[in-house]
């Protein structure tokens, strides 16, 4: 089981010093980096989402994306690792420990995605492969031991963040009515919507009620080629004439 740890500030410092001495030596070698992205949902916006769309974002991590979550009764941060059953996951601490962690104890999510690191080839050449760019992941910043200061400062400003459409997208993105139906409940209102230039993808779009998901999934547009959710959005799009259904 995970335990309080009495390293955590010294875990912190060394994280520093391992960041920072990986920026200096890619600079030193000519290579750039893109900026890291972490979206972040806070506790309040945790506490509006259904346990199947909870599931599905505590699940999306990859070789690129980690997905980190806090729980008050374990310090530091945790990495979620594979789904145990329909409400617990396998998380891992900053010091590898695994446990059993009950998804109705989460507080915060992080879904991270790994810096991006661009190498090119300082060396001259005449050859165009030798001028070639590679990109590749790289997880520069260890997610496992990283400190919650640290993953704060990756995200986007708080209020840009809580607007994030991907944030709604990575848990309704995929789902059919009747699916999201049974995640989200009915919605308070729906349209049917079409481009101002008549045309492009229709969409059928719900409203929910503000109070009760989080701000970014306000509405939930359903392409009508395929009946499901594609697009998300806080406020009503100006792109779009919409006529209520009744």
């Amino acid at each position: 089981m995970l335990n309080g740890s009495s390293t955590q500030i010294s875990i912190h410092a060394s994280t520093t010093i391992i960041i920072v001495a990986m920026l200096l030596s890619l600079v030193a070698s000519g290579c750039t980096t893109s900026s890291s992205q972490a979206l972040r949902y806070s506790q309040s916006e945790v506490e509006r989402i259904p346990l199947t769309a909870m599931r599905k974002l505590l699940l999306s991590g990859s070789d690129s994306v980690s997905i980190v979550v806090k729980a008050p009764p374990y310090p530091g941060p945790l990495t979620v690792q594979r789904s145990d059953g329909d409400e617990h996951v396998v998380v891992a601490n900053a010091k590898g420990a695994v446990s059993r962690l009950p998804i109705g104890e989460i507080s915060e999510v992080y879904h991270v995605y790994h810096l991006k690191q661009q190498t090119v080839q300082s060396a001259p050449s005449n050859t165009a492969e030798a001028v070639g760019e590679t990109l590749i992941y790289a997880p520069l910043i260890p997610v496992a031991v990283v400190t919650w200061p640290v993953l704060s400062s990756m995200g986007l400003d708080e209020h840009r963040n809580s607007e994030d459409r991907e944030k709604a997208l990575l848990l309704y993105q995929g789902m059919t009515r009747s699916e999201l139906e049974a995640v989200q409940g009915k919605p308070v209102e729906k349209y049917n919507c079409l481009r101002q230039s008549g045309k492009g993808t229709p969409y059928e779009l719900w409203g929910y009620d503000k109070e009760k998901v989080i701000r970014a999934a306000r509405y939930l547009f359903i392409n009508l080629d395929d009946g499901k959710v594609g697009f998300a959005s806080f406020r009503m799009p100006g792109w779009l004439e919409c006529s209520p259904i009744k």
